[in-house]
């Protein structure tokens, strides 16, 4: 556990580094115990071949007649003798070394258990002999025989080699891997580097030019600072946007308290400069109230994740019931099917109520609204088109409305939405504004029988305010 311990807490570097070198030794070992055993067969293979090839050489001298025994002693190799028996049985030797007569005794005990070929490892008194026989069709046969020396010689010289062979290919694997684990760190150390710089506020870029997995967390790392930024710049500006609307207010209950403390009232009598401070309270009421449940939203999965089906008709038709008492004017057209939305009453009761807010005033005569089994939520009216440039900045924060004016009301309904896997989206149709409600993944909850929920009051909405900060409660 403390190795453990120890090695994560390492630099990559010097993990990499211990881990090539771990691999490097095993791999080491590994290969000099297969080896050994492979070069010893090899070793002795080679030997049986040159004694072979010796042996055909010193035959072919025999059988032409050259007797010179030094001659003969040029073309063996060192550490090995022939013998060549005729059918006489007369012995003849030929080589730098002679080995002694046991040595020849053990091998001619094998004459008689073979015909043409024959080779063999013999131990005599202890030291290891190599033997190749052959018989010729002209009743000669010669017996070739090499010690362990001549077997050490040739096993180290064929060691060497592969030696020199493993090193070459040990440094060219070194180098591979040196340049492969450069390749790793460096742009990863600029990663650390980039992220450094951003957390204590310093600009940083990142340019690491690579489709694998490292190049993919930069890029992800770039787009997650671009979109931080642009969060940033968002809640600044959101922030001045708030305190922009809650200043109008504030200032006007201010004055207008100072003025009846005073014993002035700036709106002809008492009561009426009385209900404009009421007003504006109210005003800051709920766009306090608005904050308060686009941040609940934000937080919602966590805090229940208990859905159930809402029958939507009834959410929509309490609603109407408010707005016909705002706006009179207004003809509203339903077109309900017995549609369930997966969610809670509360949640879905605003989401319908700011809509139909945000519908209510805009709409110049005609609201319409249908529920569908296929499709959703359609919520429409005949005001003034959306801007086609910034369609798709109606449900972020604080966007600006046609009228200038600033709301979170389609802010909260885009956040509730996506809580419960619904889209919202707003567009032209016609001559008509539309508010969709839809589910993400396309699907039919069951008709079912209403059921009956829990209505909860949101606050007054029936009251119909004539004042310049009714136009601040824009939700578009």
């Amino acid at each position: 556990m403390d190795f453990y311990e120890r090695l994560k807490n390492m630099s990559l570097l010097r993990q990499l580094a211990l881990m090539t070198l771990s691999i490097i030794t095993a791999f080491t070992f590994l290969l000099f115990g297969f080896l050994n055993a492979s070069i010893d067969s090899y070793a002795r293979n080679q030997i049986f071949e040159l004694m072979k090839s010796s042996q055909d050489e010193v035959l072919y001298m025999y059988e032409s007649g050259l007797q010179d025994t030094q001659e003969f002693n040029k073309r063996i190799p060192n550490n090995m003798e022939h013998i060549i028996l005729s059918k006489t049985k007369k012995q003849n030797h030929f080589g730098t070394s002679y080995f002694a007569t046991a040595v020849l005794d053990e091998a001619l005990k094998h004459l008689d258990k073979f015909e043409t070929e024959y080779q063999i490892v013999l131990r005599v008194d202890g030291v290891q002999y190599y033997y190749c026989m052959q018989k010729t069709p002209e009743g000669l046969t010669i017996i070739t025989i090499a010690d362990s020396g001549f077997s050490q010689i040739m096993r180290n010289s064929l060691l060497n080699r592969v030696v020199d062979v493993m090193f070459i290919v040990m440094v060219l694997m070194l180098m591979v891997l040196l340049t492969w684990m450069g390749n790793i760190i460096y742009p990863i150390n600029q990663i650390k580097s980039y992220i450094d710089k951003l957390r204590v506020g310093i600009p940083a870029e990142l340019n690491i030019n690579r489709k694998d997995e490292i190049g993919l967390l930069a890029e992800s790392l770039v787009a997650m600072n671009r979109e931080l930024e642009k969060q940033e710049k968002a809640k600044v500006e959101m922030l001045h946007n708030i305190s922009h609307d809650f200043k109008t207010p504030l200032s006007t209950i201010k004055s207008y308290a100072e003025s009846i403390k005073d014993g002035v009232y700036p709106y002809d009598t008492l009561e009426k400069s009385v209900d404009v401070i009421y007003d504006n309270a109210d005003r800051l009421e709920k766009k306090v109230q608005s904050l308060l449940l686009l941040n609940r939203f934000s937080y919602v999965l966590e805090e229940s994740a208990e859905t159930e089906e809402i029958a939507m008709s009834e959410i929509i038709n309490k609603t109407i019931l408010g707005a016909k008492v705002i706006r009179p004017d207004i003809n509203i057209e339903v077109e309900l099917e017995d549609v369930y939305f997966l969610g809670n009453q509360e949640s879905w009761t605003v989401v319908v109520e700011n809509i139909i807010d945000n519908a209510l005033r805009y709409a110049k005569s005609v609201i319409r609204i249908e529920l569908k089994d296929e499709g959703g939520l359609y919520i429409k009216n005949d005001g003034p088109l959306l801007d086609e440039k910034n369609i798709n900045n109606f449900f972020k924060p604080y966007e600006k409305g046609s009228d200038g004016q600033f709301g979170l009301g389609l802010s909260i309904v885009k956040r509730a939405c996506n809580v419960y896997g619904y889209e919202a989206i707003g567009y032209n149709e016609e001559a008509m504004v539309v508010f969709r409600i839809y589910p993400k993944i396309a699907k039919t909850l069951p008709k079912q029988k209403a059921k009956t929920n829990r209505s909860l009051n949101l606050g007054n909405r029936s009251k119909t305010k004539n004042s310049e900060g009714d136009k601040n409660e824009d939700l578009g």
